[in-house]
């Protein structure tokens, strides 16, 4: 699916970072600048509570100590009116008061937010005024000292019906949406449902519009899929101000929902999905689809996570099932979204682990989004860890009871039809087949009479261990556990894979392409990703040229990872847009094949590109490319640091 949005966070006000000056009857000592980075900050409050725990604790947002964040929980009405009562507390000890506490408050009270204040030493509570119930982010940035409190981000979307000129919505006789006030109801239930996915940390209004597309309702009205989406987004256009539905400023419409008029009638042009057209990203729905029946509210905002850039986790090599929309939609009350998901949404509050660590608190993903992120020697192979507890009714109360912690192994560039995939629950007994529904017992908790012990997690790179988990235990505050993480090492089946050694060429690499006569090769001295050489590229007339370096002992029907760093100068084609790239070749009867992966055209600094793929047979090439079967190609690519990995299967 195309992705063009970005999350743009949270809606604060944005105030210099000034000294205040104390308000008569605050108990203020003296204004800080900078809080100590290496202690652990707790917004202490009602709507967060009042102990030094993972309850207030404010945790790293995506890894990044310098800013620090939690919800707060606005429940009460006389925190809209009086405010809430809280205090900024640090400590030397994480999820406890250790041997040094400090206190701040702010000036100027009760502070009305959303909006930013500069902590100052202080040991008086200070109030904070809510425009209304919901859940809020507090954000600390321990250089500036800024407190920040901020309201959900709210995005607009379009629920589109779309009439034919000889067929209304109304004219429906069957089960499905027949009227707006339908698609009201079925809009609302998404609102409510998103909004919980985030905890309120977004939210959508959804919107409807009525659009009439020039032809009749006939087999043959639009070519394709395509076609018939682009039609609709042009008639969106004459109707509603793409100002209003283009909350990121990208110049698209953020979503649409487009209802299809067909009376029961399908045709190919109707099917359902999400993607990106005429300037809109869409998803479509026929009036009287199965999910629109069954009101499968998963399904429709599992679209809408498309158009957010989170990928498909079903398939063959699925075991997420319940843990996240994005693999079961089509359970009511639908589920919820996983570690993985917020995090590409940005709504985690993301701790790296990258040294052995004690003392690991994470509270119920339900109250807190805290994930754990333990970094592999690989920058697409990762693991995240997050404390999982099924609610016992409402959304996301279907399936097993679960609780426990879900370890996901991630590796980018896979995806669910292959082994390994893009996302793999680690079970707790080391044991679970490819597509096997979720069990209990899979997640990690205390007295798992199957947990492995001690619990360790392997690389697909080599099956080297990762990491242990050791000292599960359930407290107050969330579950407590020791990360130990192991030294890993790396290989590479490819020769000169850093391409560093050679006399006049690079060892082990040949040159070829389409009109290799025309194009330049170079083994560039002074431009690499690391050390001082590469592979460099030059077409001054279209071209589609390479380095390669053949290998013939591979097994068929081995997953590989083929990865390295391409650079791109004034890369221009007339005909496709992956520039400078990794391709995989082979030939076999039936001719010639390639898989590639591209930088993209223009110029750019280095990228790292990674394919995962299944070996079709022991011959392969692997290939530092510009241009793709065609001679569409000028300008010069570079390439640096190449790799081919075996990777062990995830089941």
């Amino acid at each position: 699916m195309m992705n063009k949005l970005v999350w743009l966070g949270w809606s604060g006000l944005t105030l210099g970072l000034l000294g205040s000056c104390a308000e008569p009857g605050d108990d203020v000592e003296s204004s800080e600048q900078a809080l100590a980075a290496e202690l652990h900050y707790y917004l202490r409050c009602n709507s967060t509570g009042w102990g030094a725990d993972a309850n207030s604790r404010l945790l790293p947002v995506s890894g990044n100590s310098q800013v620090r964040a939690i919800d707060m929980k606005v429940t009460q009405s006389y925190m809209t009116q009086s405010g809430d009562q809280c205090i900024v507390t640090a400590t030397n000890q994480q999820d406890g008061w250790g041997t040094l506490q400090k206190t701040y408050g702010i000036t100027g009270v009760p502070w009305v937010v959303p909006g930013q204040r500069t902590l100052v030493s202080s040991t008086a509570n200070f109030a904070v005024k809510f425009p209304a119930l919901g859940t809020f982010r507090a954000q600390l940035d321990v250089v500036s000292g800024s407190l920040t409190i901020m309201q959900p981000k709210l995005f607009r979307g379009l629920g589109v019906i779309a009439d034919f000129a000889d067929r209304k919505l109304e004219q429906f006789t069957g089960d499905g949406i027949k009227s707006p006030a339908d698609l009201r109801v079925q809009l609302d239930q998404m609102q409510a449902h998103w909004a919980w996915l985030g905890r309120g940390r977004e939210n959508y209004q959804w919107d409807i519009v009525r659009v009439t597309l020039p032809v009749n309702l006939t087999p043959t009205a639009y070519a394709g899929w395509w076609e018939y989406r682009d039609a609709v987004v042009a008639e969106v256009k004459k109707v509603a101000p793409l100002s209003t539905y283009d909350v990121d400023w990208d110049g698209d419409y953020d979503a649409l929902w487009v209802i299809v008029s067909n009376s029961g009638e399908y045709y190919d042009y109707q099917m359902g999905g999400a993607s990106w057209n005429n300037g809109a990203h869409v998803f479509v729905d026929e009036q009287g689809s199965l999910s629109i029946q069954v009101s499968a509210t998963g399904n429709f905002n599992h679209e809408l996570g498309h158009l957010r850039g989170l990928p498909d986790v079903y398939g063959p090599y699925s075991t997420i099932h319940q843990l996240s929309i994005m693999a079961d939609s089509w359970a009511v009350p639908p589920n919820d979204f996983s570690a993985f998901d917020r995090t590409k949404l940005g709504w985690a509050s993301v701790r790296n682990v990258t040294t052995s660590t004690t003392g690991i608190v994470l509270p119920s993903a339900n109250e807190q989004m805290s994930v754990v992120r333990i970094p592999t020697s690989r920058e697409q192979e990762y693991f995240l860890v997050e404390n999982r507890v099924r609610p016992p009714s409402g959304y996301a109360s279907n399936g097993v009871t679960y609780s426990g912690l879900v370890v996901w192994h991630v590796l980018e560039n896979s995806d669910q039809g292959q082994n390994p995939p893009l996302l793999a629950v680690v079970p707790a007994d080391g044991a679970i087949s490819p597509n096997e529904e979720l069990s209990p017992q899979d997640l990690l908790y205390p007295g798992n009479p199957g947990m492995l012990s001690p619990f360790v997690v392997r690389s697909y790179f080599g099956n080297q261990e990762v990491f242990r988990i050791r000292n599960l235990t359930s407290t107050a505050a969330g579950l407590k556990f020791d990360v130990t993480l192991s030294t890993q090492t790396s290989s590479n089946l490819l020769t000169n894979g850093g391409v560093e050694t050679g006399t006049t060429a690079p060892t082990g690499w040949t040159t070829g392409g389409w009109k290799p006569w025309e194009g330049v090769y170079t083994w560039a001295s002074g431009v690499a990703h690391s050390g001082s050489r590469s592979l460099k590229l030059s077409a001054p007339t279209s071209n589609d040229i390479h380095w390669e370096q053949t290998l013939s002992n591979l097994v068929a029907g081995q997953t590989y990872s083929y990865c390295g760093w391409v650079k791109g100068e004034n890369l221009s084609s007339a005909g496709g847009d992956i520039g400078a790239n990794l391709s995989v070749y082979w030939f076999d009867a039936s001719g010639d094949h390639a898989n590639a992966q591209g930088g993209g055209l223009g110029t750019y600094d280095w990228k790292q590109i990674c394919m995962v793929f299944q070996a079709p047979q022991s011959t392969l090439s692997f290939q530092c490319r510009i241009g793709h079967w065609g001679p569409d190609l000028t300008g010069t690519g570079y390439c640096d640091d190449l790799s081919l990995q075996r990777l062990y299967p995830a089941f």
